[in-house]
């Protein structure tokens, strides 16, 4: 006897037809009229939808536990944060971005028969909008027996469209079934005897026909590997599979009517028994790393919990008032004096050192500064506006001013010791390099904030690497007799090569930047020349002034700093470093240094090469070149010391031996315990970790041949062809990579920290292969240190410092309680950085402008014509190398797009965002062959 089944009212079913084929969710409604009261109806569609005018094709949609970004590929919209949106609108589809959350509340045997009912009544995929509801109703306590009757009296409904109708017979019916069903069609097509079969089922009352279609679909799994049909149940798994990756993964549902039915019904009937390849591309998107279903990995969300110094205590007048004096120079009259209250005044203070010299004082007890009066003649001079208060158990010992340490006669002050030095580093197994890959390299750098707050006098790299030229086979000193490098060390026996020419840079934190910030900046450097030069943003040296071409230094450039132009009309380059996205805590920043064909190589007197190495970014809102060095800064030293003539990066094989986390200056405490042995503290400092410790640091380090761009680059140049700029894939490598031990130690030698003095048990390097198939430099954080934490507290155990816990610390030592001084607000009163006068000549044709970085600094910029930006003055070029390379220039404006994947996509974590205030658009008619050049970058007022 027919078991009763609750129908849908009339309302459900047209709401159902809606979704089967529409997938407008309630958005008909306004149609149909309201449902009765006591009708079950679909939830409203979220308002929460983004709407995007291009088809889903022309975007990316990178997914991260950070957010959810929305990458314009094709035009120039940039990127666009949908974090909060539970919805995309697209020209052709929309976009759930709630249905693989929505698929995890029912089981996935009940989400596999959802499908199977799209598939065997309809003969087509799902779409996101109707599972979204079907779920919905499950888990409202509708049966999937009144769900399959809901489908099936839905197809009656129109007949023209599924091939049900009420009137058909029940052979009729059994041939449809075994058609949209099993895909017995054609030449298997089903014989008399089967369809008399399930038609006499029906006739005889012991099957209904919603029953039947479950039944046939139990049958049809009993096939799996028949000889004869065992194709039938791997075509029906690869339509719940295609079906899935519709609905659930891509969150798919057509805009309209036509397309649901035309469409879907298209993506079905591609399933093949052995390929369903072809019904995803039927689908048209390319986005080949979106899938709802994925957890990204996501290693800045288990960053190291962020631990708070207590704030610094409140002072008083009286805090304040005594005798002050630099205990390194005894003997210095300007480094001693006293701290009193000017005569009849209860709030102004007087300095007066011992050389004579006095000025007033006026506290400023929220930002734990005295406000130095008229008459200090340093008022004016990089940190010479404050004396900036320090602290130590919770009352004030001293401060801080132009640099120097003073301290009250009287107070029981630990010393803060400059520097612990250590290089991480990791290299790169030559013999894993074929021949020809020297053209350039990429890699994928974890950007986080090492410590919770900028630390006054702390400098530390986050991962970077050296690129030289390849003089391996050279065997004379490639630096000049006088040059410093070689004075301090006259027999290098490697004759300089790793200090001659390198082009260098990473995400860091730098003793001497002029707005210190919690997060990292990126700053790119190069010295062509030892050291004496260092070349940085377009027309800066790095951390300073730029300097006019009438100003070479003694063994320096003749035209000062220039030799980095600025090549991107959208991203500025400010010379204090690329700031990222607040919060940016782990995301991987893509770099690469490619060496094109920009200029023509020069015979003659002074030959030059034609390797112009170009730095490239890849970020969620921003990927292409920024910058290049040019060629003729390589061979101007081979002007004053000839053995360097051809030996520089504009000729010689680029060369990347490893990379490494350098730190070059963590500040430390010291003090014993009543035994004498020593206690070492250093600043916190935090790494993003994984749930299972590991912490990575750098992805797909890469090497690239000619191949993959100079030479295509070179071909395009003659206009025989297009290219987007992407590397290719057949000229590059990802080499084997090796790490190596920890060594740490200080400037005397006497504190000294390595793997095998204990660090292993905390902290472990290591290679891995990452989930996308790539590698991946990764620290294991072991111990107490699990949580991400370096540590901390150190004990002197024979000739190393050993790490400890801190509750391992004898009180005694004082360490416990100290905290690091850090750069408070008076402290970022640096030298703005400015420009000279002579970049006036030629001048800019459109500004100044000005934007605010999160780091507190204000840029301004103004736009050259490219050849005519500083950086390119001085080199003596011809109008004729000039307007060549202005029209290369104009056609890489014209046709690499901003958002174009040069290098690969990385294998592990989310990319990183840079600092929206970076991106410029060009006035009109400046937007092609023409530059934002940063021309000041100063604080902000």
């Amino acid at each position: 006897m027919r078991t009763p089944i609750r129908t849908i009212p009339q309302w459900g079913l047209l709401c159902a037809l809606c979704l089967f084929f529409s997938g407008c969710g309630g958005d008909r409604s306004s149609e149909l009229g309201a449902p009765p009261a006591a009708t079950s109806s679909p939830a409203p569609s979220s308002t929460a939808t983004v709407t995007f005018n291009g088809n889903r094709a022309n975007y990316q949609i990178q997914r991260g536990v950070s957010g959810t970004l929305v990458i314009d590929l094709v035009g120039n919209g940039g990127s666009q944060d949908v974090s909060l949106a539970t919805g995309l609108q697209f020209a052709d589809m929309k976009i759930s971005l709630a249905i693989a959350n929505d698929a995890k509340t029912i089981s996935d045997a009940q989400l596999k028969s959802l499908i199977e009912l799209y598939i065997a009544f309809f003969n087509r995929v799902p779409d996101a909008e109707g599972m979204s509801y079907w779920i919905s109703q499950l888990r409202a306590g509708l049966s999937l027996g009144q769900i399959a009757e809901s489908f099936y009296n839905a197809g009656l409904t129109f007949p023209d469209v599924t091939g049900y109708s009420a009137n058909m017979s029940n052979a009729d019916f059994v041939k449809l079934v075994y058609a949209n069903v099993l895909g017995r069609t054609g030449a298997t097509t089903p014989n008399a005897e089967e369809v008399g079969y399930w038609a006499g089922e029906l006739d005889s009352g012991r099957q209904t026909k919603i029953v039947l279609i479950s039944t046939m679909l139990t049958s049809a799994r009993t096939f799996v590997n028949d000889p004869a049909y065992g194709w039938v149940p791997a075509l029906l798994d690869n339509k719940i599979s295609a079906g899935r990756y519709v609905a659930i993964e891509q969150g798919v549902t057509y805009l309209n009517a036509s397309d649901s039915i035309s469409k879907s019904v298209a993506i079905a009937a591609a399933v093949t028994p052995s390929d369903v390849s072809k019904a995803k591309i039927l689908l048209g998107i390319s986005d080949a790393q979106f899938n709802l279903t994925l957890t990204p990995t996501a290693f800045q969300s288990m960053r190291a919990p962020i631990v708070v110094d207590p704030p610094l205590p409140s002072f008083t007048i009286l805090d304040v008032i005594g005798t002050f004096r630099v205990k390194s120079e005894p003997n210095n009259n300007w480094l001693i004096g006293t701290i009193a209250l000017k005569a009849g005044s209860t709030s102004t203070l007087l300095w007066t050192n011992q050389a004579g010299f006095s000025w007033e004082l006026t506290p400023d007890y929220a930002k734990h500064v005295l406000i130095t009066g008229s008459e200090n003649p340093y008022l004016n001079s990089e940190n010479g506006k404050y004396f900036t208060l320090e602290f130590q158990s919770g009352k004030v010992v001293g401060f801080q001013f132009m640099g120097s340490s003073f301290v009250l006669d009287g107070a029981k002050v630990i010393d803060i010791t400059p520097y612990l030095t250590s290089y991480f580093v990791t290299g790169v197994d030559a013999t894993t390099v074929p021949a020809g890959f020297t053209y350039g390299f990429s890699m994928y750098t974890a950007i986080w904030p090492l410590i919770d707050r900028p630390i006054r006098g702390f400098g530390a790299g986050l991962p970077g690497t050296w690129l030289q030229p390849n003089n391996d086979d050279f065997f004379q000193p490639l630096l000049p007799p006088d040059n410093f490098l070689r004075v301090g060390d006259p027999n290098a026996k490697d004759f300089y090569r790793s200090l001659f020419q390198t082009v260098e840079g990473s995400g860091a934190y730098w003793t001497a930047t002029r707005f210190p910030s919690t997060q990292p900046k990126y700053r790119i450097n190069g010295t062509p020349n030892g050291y004496i030069d260092e070349l940085s943003a377009p027309g800066w040296e790095f951390g300073q002034n730029a300097i006019d071409a009438s100003s070479a230094k003694s063994g320096g450039l003749p035209m000062g700093s220039k030799g980095v132009a600025q090549l991107s009309n959208r991203l500025l380059m400010p010379p204090d470093g690329l700031t990222f996205k607040l919060g940016t805590a782990g995301e991987l920043f893509g770099i690469a240094w490619m060496a094109l064909p920009l200029t023509q190589a020069k015979t003659g007197t002074n030959p030059v090469g034609d390797q112009s190495w170009t730095f490239f970014v890849n970020s969620t809102n921003f990927k292409g070149p920024a910058a290049f060095y040019v060629p003729d800064v390589w061979e101007v030293l081979a002007k004053s010391y000839p053995t360097v003539l051809g030996r520089g990066l504009d000729v010689r094989p680029g060369k990347v031996g490893n990379f490494a986390m350098e730190w070059g200056a963590i500040t430390f405490y010291q003090s014993q315990d009543k035994n004498g042995v020593r206690y070492v503290k250093l600043p916190r400092m935090a790494f993003p970790t994984d749930a299972k410790g590991n912490s990575c640091i750098v992805a797909d380090f890469t090497l690239y041949s000619g191949a993959a761009l100079f030479n295509p680059f070179k071909t395009w140049l003659t206009g025989s062809n297009t290219m987007s700029g992407k590397f290719a894939a057949d000229g590059a490598i990802k080499p084997s990579l090796s790490t190596g031990p920890i060594y740490m130690y200080s400037q005397d030698n006497q504190v000294i920290m390595t793997s095998e003095g204990g660090l292993k048990d905390w902290i472990v390097p290591s290679i891995i292969k990452t989930p996308g198939g790539g590698t991946a430099w990764t620290f294991q954080m072991k111990g107490s240190a699990a949580n991400g934490v370096f540590p901390e507290y150190f004990q002197k155990v024979g000739d190393v410092m050993r790490p400890i816990l801190e509750s391992q610390v004898p009180p005694e030592t004082g360490l416990k309680e100290l905290s690091f001084p850090f750069f408070a607000a008076a402290d970022q009163n640096g030298a703005d950085y400015t420009s000279p006068a002579s970049w006036s000549v030629p001048a800019a044709l459109s500004g100044p402008y000005s934007v605010v970085l999160n780091d507190g600094s204000t840029v301004t910029y103004a736009w050259y014509r490219f050849v005519d930006q500083p950086s390119l003055q001085g080199f003596g070029w011809s109008e004729a190398e000039k307007s060549r390379l202005q029209s290369i220039v104009e056609k890489i404006h014209t046709n690499w797009k901003n958002n174009t994947e040069f290098m690969a996509a990385q294998t592990i974590g989310d990319l990183a965002t840079l600092d929206s205030a970076l991106f410029v658009t060009p006035p009109k008619g400046l937007e092609i062959g023409y530059v934002p050049v940063v021309v000041k970058q100063a604080k902000l007022k």
